[in-house]
Parts: structure tokens; sequence; C-alpha cells
């Protein structure tokens, strides 16, 4: 669902209608930023009348389980090694 070799870094100044300087989706888990690529922290969302699409598209990626590894990355960044006894 996630676009191969789609900008998912940071976009140019948005197009009249935009939604700001950053047309930006970024997406985290439990508070931690997802990377979804080298050095890409987010999606260009565009103008914003495709803000609700790229929404949906981003929860059907969920959905088939492609954001799991960036999930794991940031869940096991939480883990904290075990004192041998």
């Amino acid at each position: 669902m996630l676009a191969p070799g789609r900008d998912y870094g940071r976009s140019p100044p948005p197009a009249e209608g935009g939604l700001g300087r950053r047309d930006t989706l970024e997406l985290r888990y439990a508070n931690a930023v997802l990377m979804l690529g080298k050095d890409q922290t987010a999606i260009e969302v565009g103008t914003k009348d495709k803000l609700v699409p790229t929404i949906e598209t981003v929860i059907e990626a969920v959905k088939m389980g492609e954001l799991d590894a960036a999930m794991n990355v940031v869940f096991a960044s939480w883990k904290k090694p075990r004192k041998s006894a």
C-alpha cells in the first residue's frame, strides 16, 4: 500500500490549497516516530483534498502488516537487557 519510491521525507512548499508549509503525515507508534525508509519519517500528503485518501491508505497498510517492521524497530528499542543472577 505504501508506494515504493514515493517521497516519504520532507515536502516542498504546498501548492494552492495545501495544508501548510510541510504537507506531510508523520506516523507514530506509542509516541515514537516510525521510520518508513532510510531517513524518511513522514508521508507527503500533497494538497488538503488528498489527506483523507492518504490516511485511508495508511490504515490499509497497517491492516496488511506493512508497518509491522517499523513498529518492531521501535518496540525493540524499548527492551532493556535482563540482568544475570
